[in-house]
């Protein structure tokens, strides 16, 4: 085979992948861009592990949500995320697809302008103020250990400090992936939306949005966090119409229940209770504060579960 032959067949067989890329990417933007990640207590290497806080329960339960109502693109995730069990590969499919694809196919949408959501769940573990002190960890996933580049989201290092910073708490376990804070998911959607499309070069991405819902113990410090970037710095650098929401199950000093948040969050975003929520607005909006504060301290678990802290 001479050079010439060989550069040709290189050339076909790029433009073959960079098509099927290219497919991959279009099938995606018929639904959100959706990542479900639970997180149990430990993963074995070929079975389910350890899960007495029923995160694959409350993951199950989204699961079947997230693909009745058409939010998750079930032609595209057809690995073994919808099985009960999650072993250590499994894991970390679900882990490149959380932080990799998902945020890819925004990075590189045909249509810029396009009214796009990620929807970004977490079912799992929250790391204690405690325990953070005394570790040493970094707060960012290693996003290496599933072959993804450290220097994945270069376009985001123009608006956020890329200095290892250390855990504080309320950071997600991802087991040998390490922790994740709210930058390590702010990160990857300002590099989306700042990148340049492949497929739309010209044009600013505008209308994205990042919902981030968590179901751990002391997820309250990723709204925290978002609340103080907005008072000190802003969110000027996002683009027309892009926002990021986070919807947690507890607060920055909480612990979640396995098995409340998520079922609540599911029943609450049916169309058919939308009078139901309704109602507890209004209800919730003509409390006085003293009323809310005493109404979010007063929660308690119902004697005789055995529904378990995410900490």
């Amino acid at each position: 085979m001479d050079k010439e032959e060989m550069e040709r067949r290189v050339a076909a067989i790029t433009k073959e992948r960079t098509e099927d890329d290219d497919n991959n990417l279009r099938r995606m933007e018929k639904h959100a861009r959706c990542a479900l990640l639970p997180s149990p207590e430990s993963l074995d290497t070929y079975s389910g592990g350890s899960d007495i806080t029923g995160t694959l329960d409350d993951f199950q339960t989204v699961f079947k949500w997230a693909t009745k109502c058409e939010l998750l693109n079930t032609e595209f995730l057809q690995r073994d995320d919808s099985k009960i069990h999650l072993s250590a590969a499994s894991f970390k499919n679900m882990i490149a697809n959380a932080f990799g694809f998902v945020f890819d196919a925004v990075k590189n949408t045909g249509d810029p302008t396009l009214d796009e959501l990620m929807f970004w769940y977490y079912a799992g573990h929250g790391l204690d103020k405690q325990n953070a002190q005394q570790l040493s960890y970094c707060a960012s996933p290693v996003l290496e250990r599933v072959k993804l580049s450290k220097d994945r989201f270069q376009e985001a290092r123009h608006f956020l400090s890329d200095e290892p910073r250390k855990v504080k708490g309320g950071e997600l376990c991802l087991h040998d992936i390490g922790f994740c804070d709210f930058n390590g998911l702010l990160k990857p959607f300002i590099d989306c939306i700042k990148h340049q499309s492949i497929n739309s070069s010209e044009e600013k991405k505008e209308n994205k949005h990042l919902l981030m819902v968590l179901d751990s113990c002391f997820s309250g410090q990723f709204a925290d966090d978002l609340t103080n970037l907005i008072q000190e710095e802003g969110l000027n650098y996002l683009n027309k119409g892009c926002t990021v929401t986070v919807q947690a199950s507890c607060g920055i000093n909480e612990t979640a229940v396995g098995g409340y948040f998520t079922p609540t969050f599911i029943y609450l975003n049916d169309p058919e209770n939308k009078e139901f929520l309704s109602t507890l607005k209004e209800e919730w909006n003509e409390l006085n504060e003293g009323d809310k504060a005493r109404s979010e301290s007063s929660f308690c678990i119902p004697s005789g579960t055995n529904h378990k802290n995410r900490r």
